[in-house]
């Protein structure tokens, strides 16, 4: 009977300044305790599941930080109001609603739970803590500041502990690497989401690569190389290993399984020093399985916007709309729906390529006359497409092509730079030099923008740039069809690395006349939720590219058929009047599947 009164005096009787203290600590430990626990559901993904995640490797101390700065938007009026009450319903109400936010926030991820149910679960639960605390204040009270307390103290010992132990990583397995010797080294330069047709190069949009064109003089151009997939992580995953995507576990939730060995592993084991530097945070950081064999691998910004966005609530649609509203006005009208509904690739403090050139050539300085093989992805002209002002010189039109234009014209001099950078420092004639793309970009053709979601040749076509004196010859352009399946067997053999486990065929074959390369094929699989505007939405697509013809099968069976040379905008389908080609195409599609292995994780 005696136990709500003592109850109320334990916490009325504080001072109201502890007070206030009292109620941001439990605000801190409560958002400490979401960290930790969505860390939890993120390791279980990632580890037990074996699926992509969509953030940084230092979200087990960013992600309690975030969420304390969100849960103190609302702990700080709490404390204000306990300034000025000691009624113990405001220490209810604190406990309650604090409760409640981090409990709805780490539920938020789960769209199949539907967001009343989770909201009305995270009240029970608030409920339920509040009349714990009701019932021994101080005891409660206590078991927060510990929390608080300890669980700080474990932020700030990963905070300062993980980066450390990475640098530690990098110079261990830098200490193992050849000091010097004839190996070359080897540099990969992935151009996300630029297409041929937009490149200089291929006279698509001359101002785009003056960089380029002029060092095309040093080195040999593919007039017609093919992607083998049209999206970020299936071509980037045949790159490391030679095999085609229907082969690997890559997929849109799914990251490279470890059953392949990757080009970094091969040439890290026989000495290199290995390093990425990506901006590509959705399908090129470290969840992806790209970075198995490298010992440094550069993602995730360390910067307050990544620490910020490591919460749930920050990932919703609702707070970015917040962020890029432009009155107050504005922002009050977001509150009117509430929409809380999450990306699952997660947005990211974007890494431009810039900083990815900078990050790779103080690397690569820092080696003195090891050999390295570096991989470069820039990001920057995938959608939203980014350059600076200087380079926005191009014609407006409705696609936004002039914005995609000006971001391939800026990745070019960021290229050149990178080359630049590394002829003054002696290195560029002893490095294999790749530059190419792993995919394209549609502007309305075929009624679709955008890329993924089709096989159509502007999705598929890229550039490819080899430079290696002596033995890649200098000014040379190569007209015959190839796969970018062939770079790890190309970049071995340019190397010489002996008895490298990689399928296909090395490239050099093409420019000594014998065009052997693989079959340009290509695969996308249907992904999750797709929409019924994209032709994926019919099952999984499978394309054949070959000197003249480009032949696509849907999963319903339909078929399309261009003669690329003569219709390169694909606008006639010949498959429609079939005179037999398509079925000699279906023969030829079917052999080739027959002969790839089974998708291994």
């Amino acid at each position: 009977m005696t136990t709500k009164p003592v109850a109320a005096t334990e916490w009325k009787t504080r001072r109201p300044l502890q007070r206030a203290l009292d109620v941001i600590v439990l605000t801190i430990a409560f958002g400490i305790a979401a960290g930790f626990v969505h860390t939890a559901e993120l390791a279980v993904a990632q580890l037990v599941q074996g699926e992509l995640v969509w953030f940084s490797r230092d979200f087990i101390w960013m992600s309690p930080i975030a969420y304390t700065l969100v849960l103190l938007t609302g702990g700080l009026l709490l404390a204000i109001l306990a300034l000025t009450s000691g009624s113990r319903w405001v220490l209810a109400l604190a406990v309650f609603s604090t409760a409640t936010a981090a409990v709805f926030g780490v539920m938020l991820p789960y769209s199949a739970i539907a967001r009343i149910v989770s909201l009305f679960l995270a009240a029970v639960i608030g409920v339920q803590l509040a009349r714990l605390t009701l019932a021994s204040p101080t005891r409660a009270l206590r078991g927060a500041r510990r929390f608080a307390v300890a669980g700080g103290l474990v932020v700030c010992t990963l905070a300062l502990a993980m980066p450390g132990l990475r640098r530690w990583h990098e110079n261990r397995a830098l200490a193992s690497a050849m000091e010097t010797g004839d190996a070359p080294s080897i540099l990969v330069i992935i151009l996300d989401t630029v297409r041929a047709a937009s490149f200089g190069l291929y006279n698509g949009a001359p101002a785009t690569t003056p960089r380029l064109s002029e060092w095309a003089r040093e080195g040999t151009v593919f007039d017609n190389a093919y992607a083998p997939a049209p999206w970020t992580l299936p071509s980037h995953a045949s790159f490391f290993t030679g095999r085609y995507a229907p082969e690997l576990s890559a997929d849109w939730e799914v990251p490279l399984g470890s059953g392949d060995s990757t080009l970094a592993q091969v040439v890290g084991a026989r000495g290199y020093a290995t390093g990425a530097f990506v901006g590509n945070m959705h399908y090129t950081a470290w969840d992806s399985g790209l970075d198995r064999g490298f010992a440094t691998y550069q993602d995730y910004r360390l910067t307050r916007r990544q620490v910020l966005y490591s919460s749930s609530y920050t990932q919703t649609r609702l707070f970015r709309h917040l962020r890029s509203s432009r009155s107050l006005g504005e922002a009050l009208r977001e509150f009117r729906d509430l929409d809380f509904s999450i990306d699952p690739k997660h947005f990211f403090d974007p890494k431009r390529a810039d900083e990815v050139s900078v990050s790779f050539l103080d690397w690569q300085q820092s080696l003195g006359s090891r050999p390295f093989f570096a991989f470069l992805n820039y990001f920057d002209a995938h959608r939203t497409y980014y350059s600076p002002r200087e380079f926005k010189t191009f014609p407006r039109s409705k696609s936004g092509m002039h914005e995609y234009h000006a971001a391939i014209a800026w990745l070019d001099s960021q290229v050149g730079g990178v080359l630049d950078s590394l002829r003054a420092r002696g290195a560029l004639d002893r490095t294999v030099v790749i530059v190419t793309s792993d995919h394209g970009e549609l502007f309305e053709e075929h009624n679709l923008s955008g890329h993924a979601h089709n096989l159509y040749r502007n999705v598929l076509w890229v550039p490819l740039y080899v430079r290696f004196p002596n033995r890649v010859p200098a000014n040379r352009r190569v007209d015959a069809t190839v796969s970018l399946r062939d770079l790890p067997a190309t970049i071995v053999d340019l190397a010489g690395v002996a008895a490298a486990p990689f399928p296909g065929t090395s490239l050099a074959t093409t420019w000594s006349g014998a065009s052997s390369a693989s079959p340009a094929f290509a695969e996308v699989r249907r992904a999750p939720n797709v929409s019924s505007a994209y032709p994926t939405s019919r099952g999984s697509i499978t394309s054949l590219t070959d000197s003249s013809g480009h032949y696509i099968r849907y999963g319903d069976g339909a078929e399309e058929l261009f003669a690329w040379r003569v219709d390169p905008a694909e606008t006639r389908n010949l498959a429609a009047g079939d005179n037999g080609a398509t079925e000699r195409w279906r023969t030829r599609l079917d052999s080739l599947m027959q002969q790839m292995r089974p998708r291994r994780r």
